[in-house]
């Protein structure tokens, strides 16, 4: 099925999915095993870990057939592409910017400098994510061939460096802004050739034993969440299972089976891939909607900051995107 602007409606329905969890992961409040019902939001948040590489997987299985074989094409697809998300990524990253200045209390030149190059390198926020897809364009000419033995090298890199991640983090204690934890392309990368591999193959097997093989990767989330959450309380984000998990689910959703029997019939349906088609956008902006539903309306439990961030930013972005379509789409993010 497809829309009436040609776009393929099943994976708007799971970008608008992806998305909803990405808003949900950010306004998640921080709780560990001591109760039952932290221990709930916990294993649910563990559920939601698969947003951000569905996301790569769709733009590698759809940017795989672009055109790049000479120069001259590959200077027009990173112009468009990397210009279209960087450009609307330092948009939004400016009252960070002025946040970050604020909260350093002084403005002395290296201040300035140190901001202005975490505003640059997409560092403010969850802006990481741009940098991670920039990357992707610029290595997608020498990654759209979707070779096999490419894929299990690429998983084997992104392997280790999440292990060298997550020990960093959760064993040793240390802290590492999310640009240099998971905005680099080794430790994302792997999921956005996964989207360029199932492109160049027929995705007709059975997803039924993958479905099985969730049970036992999400248990092992749940073991090594507890296991790294023993030493410094942290262990909720990057680590190898839920790197398993999130390709398991890839692989599942990217089902042609899938694909073919979705009708996207009903009003919900219809509204989620009308959020799955403006997710960049709400990407973006949704980070600041959490803070104005928790400093401004004072919701503090986590599905209200997450219902909350998410009607404000999807009412937002109707609004500009009908009164300044063009602008929105070049300067915003709203496409």
């Amino acid at each position: 099925m497809t829309t009436a602007s040609g776009r393929l409606a099943y994976y708007d329905f799971l970008r608008g999915i992806a998305i909803l969890m990405v808003v949900a992961i950010h306004a998640y409040i921080p709780g560990g095993f001591d109760t039952l019902a932290g221990e709930a939001a916990l294993f649910f948040r563990q559920l939601l870990s698969c947003a951000v590489p569905v996301f790569l997987a769709i733009s590698g299985f759809f940017l795989a057939g672009k055109p790049l074989d000479t120069w001259p094409e590959r200077r027009t697809f990173w112009r468009r592409h990397i210009v279209g998300v960087y450009v609307p990524c330092l948009v939004w990253s400016v009252p960070s910017l002025f946040l970050g200045l604020a909260a350093a209390g002084t403005c002395t030149l290296p201040v300035v400098l140190k901001w202005l190059l975490i505003f640059f390198a997409c560092g403010c926020g969850v802006s990481y994510f741009v940098a991670l897809i920039i990357q992707c364009y610029f290595l997608l000419p020498w990654l759209k061939r979707g070779k096999t033995a490419s894929l299990l090298g690429f998983g084997l890199m992104s392997c280790v460096a999440v292990l060298a991640v997550s020990w960093y983090l959760y064993v040793e204690g240390q802290d590492l802004p999310d640009l240099l934890a998971a905005g680099p392309f080794p430790v994302y990368g792997f999921f956005f050739v996964l989207g360029v591999w199932l492109s160049h193959r027929p995705r007709t097997y059975r997803f039924v034993p993958l479905c099985l093989l969730l049970l036992p990767a999400l248990w092992w989330m749940y073991v090594e969440t507890q296991w790294f959450m023993s030493f410094h309380g942290k262990g909720v984000g990057i680590k190898l299972s839920a790197f398993l998990y999130a390709a398991l689910v890839i692989l599942i959703l990217f089902s042609r089976r899938l694909q073919d029997v979705y009708a996207g019939r009903g009003f919900i349906f219809r509204v989620v891939q009308w959020v799955g088609s403006v997710s960049f956008g709400v990407y973006l902006v949704h980070i600041h909607a959490i803070s104005l539903v928790v400093n401004l309306f004072g919701l503090d439990g986590w599905l209200a900051k997450w219902m909350g961030a998410t009607l404000l930013t999807l009412a937002f972005i109707a609004a500009v995107k009908r009164v300044m379509p063009r602008f929105s789409a070049k300067w915003l993010g709203f496409r």
